[in-house]
């Protein structure tokens, strides 16, 4: 009677473990990538895109992305208005992006724009290639959120910015190649906890060649940093 009851209860428990796996699978809530141009809100996708003259916001609320990036000539996996100078990204809820082709591109193209990322949530990057660039804008602010890159995975850039780049909350932790730069800086760390693994050594958090981007800043610091914890197996550099 024991080894009967004992028998039941492995099963019981090996069955309950299927159906915790089974309810656990994750399924996409969107499989093609987000073309803001042309696209309109939708939440049950796990995403919002709201207009207010030339700022634009994109709350991210438990979306699973999960796409190729090329399409119709199209690379990058989040595609802004071209009218649409400030960008907000919201994070809320547990989020991912899993770019499925080996293109390399930037999962949110924002060049010439200047990228906010906040919220209390998270982003999880996944990518079959491992030279894109997650964020690629004008000039950046991560105030909150936590990022962060998929085991065995690889980027080019978690953050690659022409101007301005200023950490001052969140937690970061990503596998890349290049990991944090501004072109012209200045590059300013005042908060969040930044984990960098570096595939190149060399690279690491760069800026230069000077703060303002013209000639005026030459020679000033082009990296400041006065809070938040960094720990990189690569350099802290500025030219």
């Amino acid at each position: 009677m024991k080894k009967l009851l004992a028998t039941i209860g492995i099963l019981t428990l090996f069955l309950f473990g299927l159906a915790v796996g089974a309810s656990a699978e994750e399924t996409p809530t969107k499989t093609s990538y987000i073309d803001l141009p042309s696209e309109s809100a939708n939440s049950s996708e796990g995403w919002t895109w709201t207009v207010e003259g030339s700022k634009g916001t994109l709350t991210l609320n438990n979306m699973y992305l999960k796409a190729t990036s090329l399409v119709n000539g199209i690379k990058p996996m989040v595609a802004f208005p071209s009218e649409i100078t400030n960008v907000d990204i919201i994070l809320q809820g547990s989020n991912t992006i899993e770019k499925t082709d080996t293109w390399q591109c930037d999962i949110f193209a924002a060049a010439g724009k200047s990228v906010k990322i906040s919220g209390n949530g998270s982003l999880e990057f996944r990518s079959a290639d491992a030279n894109s660039t997650l964020v690629n804008c004008d000039s950046l602010l991560m105030e909150s959120g936590t990022i962060t890159i998929a085991e065995n995975c690889k980027a080019g850039y978690l953050f690659h910015t022409q101007r301005s780049l200023t950490i001052s909350g969140g937690n970061m932790t990503f596998n890349s190649t290049y990991g944090i730069r501004s072109e012209m800086g200045p590059l300013n760390v005042s908060g969040g906890d930044i984990n960098l693994t570096m595939t190149n050594k060399g690279y690491g958090i760069y800026a230069g060649p000077n703060a303002s981007g013209d000639a005026a800043g030459m020679g000033s610091p082009a990296i400041t940093i006065s809070g938040g914890t960094i720990k990189t197996g690569g350099s802290i550099s500025d030219v």
